[in-house]
């Protein structure tokens, strides 16, 4: 799969010019995750963020000493993208459920590519804050 067609996909990177497209594909990495494979782990260390290029992964959380499945995510959809902006454990465990492929974005080197493109750095931080507000309404909506 190629990184740059991918983000441009992406809802995350929609909109994005080539140039930063371009810039952010050459630093992705590819990793390949089984069926089954925890990605991750609530409480983990950060180490970056992650795009789905094909499979599935789960999200779940330790709520009462169970495990709950918030949500699933497929290609095109980006996990552990609030490490890439803040030094914070992992709020959830990811988990592949079937053959997944991503591609890894180390978190010192997207960090470094935002510092050096304030453009980029905005447009990401709207539509992160977009999904808060639409997390956060919700929420409210379930209560």
């Amino acid at each position: 799969m190629d990184a740059e067609q991918l983000l441009k996909d992406a809802p995350l990177f929609r909109g994005l010019d080539g140039k930063h497209l371009r810039m952010l594909a050459k630093m992705a990495h590819e990793r390949t995750f089984t069926r089954g494979e925890v990605i991750f782990r609530e409480g983990d260390e950060s180490f970056g963020m992650y795009i789905i290029a094909s499979g599935q992964v789960e999200v779940v959380q330790e709520r009462g000493g169970e495990e709950k499945v918030l949500e699933t995510r497929g290609p095109g959809q980006v996990f552990g993208e609030i490490s890439v902006l803040v030094d914070h454990p992992r709020i959830a465990t990811v988990r592949a459920t079937m053959p997944t492929e991503c591609f890894v974005f180390s978190e010192w080197s997207f960090r470094d590519v935002l510092y050096r493109s304030p453009s980029m750095m905005r447009h990401l931080v709207r539509r992160l804050a977009r999904w808060v507000v639409n997390a956060e309404d919700r929420a409210a909506a379930s209560v």
